[in-house]
């Protein structure tokens, strides 16, 4: 056994970072960096994201004497603890249930009640919730006692239930508390929820010196279920002087089970000599449950005195108990039970199906005990009259190794301190819940909570770089979403080598030169595992504008209606946009021929755009003249005869034209000899202000080896005109290098057809589609 109080740094994922400072070939520096979250946590330390060391104490309203007796988990995460508040003076004036919830770091839940505790008081006499237990809809259910405040020891059952803010529920019975009486001293101690909503309080029943198990059911509006023993109240004697019930625990089949002890020789109020572990099991209609042992009940030693706090059901139908056992002069030992299904005693538990564990001390038991999703057993309880102390064990029994070094530990808070209820969180740590004092009879105490990891973590998360350019970008600062294996991880990035630092999806960076970079990013998970092989993605950023150039067309008078220009970009790949006189740029390609022109002075204006989509500032530009030699009709003219009798579109069908499409015919492209590929596109018939314009590119749809580079390549580019309704042959050329690629990579013949088609009002579009090309 040994107090987890030291933190030991582990080679491995999870390893901080050793720093070396040289100057001139000598060490000047020597520092360990640990990552934020990053820590060498193992199972059984405290978990120092809860309250900063991993424990919480606090006073609920400046009470005189409160205590925590129940724990309970929500769904989102929240921790609720139930027990009792004191307070108003010396003597404990007045006593009530007291709740209080914390979020995940151990601060209190400032959306529950008042700053995040609620108090609840009964008329009469003193009260305190010894079971509390969390509804499927977020109600907070507690279940203890109520007693006269008149010098007779005659307790009631008492149960409140709460809004998920902490208020008093109105829609149980009637005011969210209610009490009930068995006829005698009756003293609720657990409380668990059905499956149907149905809320089952267990505890005991004293009529004179006569003590017998008391277990009552209540519908979900608070009123006594008849369906149960007929009355909704039922109570179970086990042949001895006193029996009391400590737990209780609905199995997957809606059997119940509670746990305590039976008293031989024993007077209500007196200190009795011989204390058995003691279990019984009902059916569903409150009637014990002849198939477990016979007659429902079982009764087995451990020692002198052995009482069972606490009961859990395992996956396999298994029942255990928790608790201690001793010698009459005290309890010593912490003590555990496993049961068959049938009642007996399950020998694959240590052997004979009961175990004890020594922490070394003359007062060791538990008060709680929960069950791991792996099987594991965690006991928590109290460690002689100083230490709360919690143990783990093996489904077999056997002291978890891998729990604090030896199964055990224990956990000081500077006074008298014991853990009366354990939990386990969705994610395996492990809360215990109970009390501080100054000493054992001192009425001075304040609820504490403790919380422990619970699972080793050794494993690294993976990060994903889900968004942000992977190749040529003109964004100086781009920005880059990723995403980890494991929910919750916190990232730290790097770029171009730089030391990592924390950082958020979506990052920017900061403004970038032009030139190639690399952005790497590493996940941190929850447990403090440090990703070994970060992320990473590299791109280039890019933005200086393309140049453009016209080689050829007219420059001067020209007598064609139709002139042909030729032009080109400084740099490779680029597409290009052109417009005549002052229409709007549309995609075009080189060589470009014009719509038939009037007789006049025209401007033929044609701009870059690079890779990156940089586009050239300064589109160069070619005036030139139209001169015939004569008359000649406007090219705007609508013909003088066609289909629609010349009308063209009307005034109402351009005004709603707001879309333009082309269509690839085929998925197999032939090359040919010439090195030209043919690829059919359509204009559709409903286009109402055609032609169908633009240009297209084709690109390998995978990488391929091209001059020294491994790339997805643009192997060719073309222009197009198209009327409404009409299908063409787009012929874009290849060079010889690109052609001779397609002849010998089979890669290199799976392309992505890149089309941008615009219209004569001015509408645009981008179709891309896959193809394949097929040479001759």
């Amino acid at each position: 056994m040994r107090s987890k109080q030291t933190r030991q740094i582990k080679l491995g994922p999870r390893s901080p970072a050793l720093v070396v400072s040289c100057a001139l070939g000598v060490l000047v520096g020597l520092a360990v960096v640990v990552p934020n979250g990053a820590q060498a946590a193992t199972a059984g330390d405290l978990d120092t994201s809860f309250g900063g060391d991993g424990k919480v104490t606090f006073d609920v309203f400046g009470g005189v004497d409160d205590a925590a007796n129940a724990v309970a988990i929500q769904a989102d995460g929240k921790i609720v603890a139930a027990g009792s508040w004191c307070g108003f003076g010396a003597g404990c004036t007045t006593r009530g249930f007291a709740l209080a919830r914390f979020d995940a770091d151990g601060s209190l839940d400032a959306s529950f009640g008042v700053n995040g505790r609620a108090l609840v008081t009964f008329p009469n006499g003193p009260a305190e919730a010894a079971g509390v237990a969390i509804q499927p809809d977020g109600k907070i259910v507690a279940a203890g006692w109520r007693d006269d405040d008149d010098g007779v020891d005659d307790a009631d059952f008492a149960l409140v239930r709460l809004e998920p803010d902490g208020e008093l529920d109105p829609s149980f019975s009637g005011d969210g508390k209610l009490i009930t009486s068995f006829g005698g001293h009756d003293v609720g101690h657990a409380l668990a929820i059905q499956a149907d909503g149905g809320i089952v309080v267990a505890g005991e029943h004293w009529s004179g010196d006569d003590g017998d198990f008391a277990l009552a059911r209540y519908n979900e509006n608070g009123a006594l279920d008849a369906s149960f023993d007929g009355d909704g109240r039922v109570t179970t004697g086990f042949d001895s002087d006193g029996d009391e019930a400590y737990a209780v625990a609905i199995q997957a089949d809606g059997q119940i089970v509670a746990a305590g002890h039976s008293l031989d020789d024993c007077d209500f109020g007196e200190v009795c000599i011989d204390h058995d572990f003691t279990l019984a099991r009902y059916n569903r209609n409150g009637t014990l449950d002849i198939s477990f042992s016979g007659d429902g009940k079982v009764a087995v030693g451990l020692g002198e005195q052995d009482i069972a706090y606490a009961v859990a059901i395992q996956a396999d139908g298994r029942i255990v108990a928790a608790g201690g056992a001793g010698g009459f002069a005290a309890f010593g030992d912490f003590a555990l039970a496993r049961f068959n299904p049938n009642g007996s005693l399950d020998a694959s538990l240590d052997g004979d199906g009961k175990l004890t564990t020594d922490f070394g001390s003359a007062y060791d038991r538990a008060g709680g005990m929960a069950i791991q999703a792996d099987g594991k057993i965690v006991a928590a309880g109290r460690f002689g009259t100083s230490e709360l102390a919690l143990a783990r064990y093996h489904p077999s029994g056997v002291l978890d190794s891998t729990f604090s070094g030896d199964g055990r530990l224990t956990t000081d808070f500077g006074q008298f301190d014991y853990a009366g209820a354990v939990a386990i969180q969705a994610d395996g740590k492990i809360v215990a819940a109970g009390t501080t004092r100054g000493s054992e009879s001192a009425d001075d105490g304040d609820i504490a909570l403790a919380r422990y990891h619970g699972v080793i973590d050794d494993t690294p998360p993976e990060t994903t770089i889900t968004a942000g350019p992977s190749a040529l970008t003109n964004d100086p600062t781009p920005t880059f979403g990723f995403e980890s294996s494991e929910p919750g991880s916190t990232f730290r990035c790097s770029l171009d080598g730089a030391v990592y630092s924390p950082c958020d999806s979506p990052h920017t960076t900061a403004a970038l030169a032009d030139g190639a970079h690399t952005l790497r990013v590493r996940a941190i998970d929850g447990a403090g595992n440090i990703e070994p092989d970060p992320a990473e993605r590299g791109f280039t950023v890019d933005t200086t504008p393309p140049n453009t150039i016209i080689d050829s067309g007219p420059a001067g008078t020209t007598a064609d209606r139709t002139p042909t220009f030729a032009f080109r970009s400084s740099e490779a790949d680029s597409s290009f946009r052109c417009r005549v006189d002052g229409a709007g740029f549309a995609p075009c390609a080189s060589p470009h021929t014009t719509a038939a022109l009037a007789a006049g002075e025209h401007i033929f204006r044609v701009r870059a755009i690079d890779e990156p989509g940089n586009s050239d500032p300064t589109p160069a530009r070619r005036a030139f003249t139209v001169d015939t030699g004569g008359p000649i009709d406007d090219p705007e003219d609508p013909p003088a005869s066609g289909p629609d009798d010349g009308a063209g579109p009307s005034a109402a069908a351009l005004a709603q034209d707001t879309t333009v499409s082309i269509q690839v015919r085929g998925r197999r492209l032939k090359l040919r000899q010439d090195r030209r590929a043919v690829l059919r596109l359509a204009c559709p018939p409903t286009e109402v202000s055609p032609p169908c314009t633009g240009d297209l590119r084709l690109r390998t749809a995978m990488k391929v080896g091209y001059r020294g580079k491994t790339r997805r390549l643009t192997l060719a580019r073309g222009g197009y005109s198209i009327g409404a309704g009409e299908t063409r042959a787009v012929k874009p050329r290849l060079s010889r290098r690109k052609a001779k690629l397609v002849h010998t990579s089979r890669k290199a013949r799976k392309v992505k057809a890149i089309i941008r088609a615009s219209d004569g009002a001015g509408n645009t579009a981008l179709v891309t589609a896959r193809v394949r090309l097929k040479p001759a």
